[in-house]
C-alpha cells in the first residue's frame, strides 16, 4: 500500500508539471532540426467563414499593450505566416464581426528554440510557441 502511494506521489511530482510543449519526454523527432536560424515562421490561425471572409490582423513584438506593431494586414487565409526572430514575445489580435457585433480574439506567447540533446538519435532543435491561435471558438 505504501509503495503504491509512493509511486503515485512520484508520478504527480515528476510528470504533471510538464506541459506537452515543454516536456523532454514528448519530442516529435520529425520536427527536430539539426540546424536552425533565429528566423522562424510564426503561424497565425484565423477563422474564415461566411461573415468573415477577410479578417484584419495586427501582430506585435511584445505584449499588445506596449508592443511594437510589426504587421497590419487583412487576410482571407486560415493560416497566415510571418517570419520573425525567435527568443521574443509575440502577440496578435484579429477583428471579427458576428451578428453586427465586433469580436476581438487575442493570443500571445514567447517564441523559443530549444536544444534537445537526448530525445532523438542526434542533438537537434525544436521550436516552441510558433502558433498564435486567433480563431473564434
Amino acid at each position: 500500500m505504501k509503495r503504491g502511494i509512493l509511486i503515485l506521489i512520484t508520478f504527480i511530482v515528476v510528470l504533471i508539471p510538464y506541459s506537452c510543449e515543454d516536456s523532454t519526454f514528448i519530442v516529435d523527432c520529425d520536427k527536430c532540426y539539426k540546424s536552425l536560424s533565429q528566423d522562424v515562421n510564426l503561424e497565425l490561425k484565423i477563422t474564415i467563414d461566411e461573415s468573415n471572409q477577410y479578417v484584419p490582423i495586427t501582430l506585435y513584438r511584445g505584449k499588445i499593450e506596449n508592443g511594437e506593431i510589426i504587421l497590419e494586414d487583412t487576410t482571407s487565409l486560415t493560416s497566415y505566416y510571418k517570419s520573425v526572430v525567435a527568443g521574443q514575445y509575440y502577440s496578435a489580435v484579429a477583428r471579427y464581426t458576428h451578428n453586427g457585433r465586433v469580436i476581438y480574439v487575442v493570443d500571445g506567447r514567447e517564441l523559443k528554440i530549444k536544444l534537445e540533446k537526448s530525445a532523438c538519435s542526434e542533438a537537434c532543435y525544436t521550436i516552441h510557441g510558433s502558433v498564435l491561435d486567433l480563431r473564434i471558438k
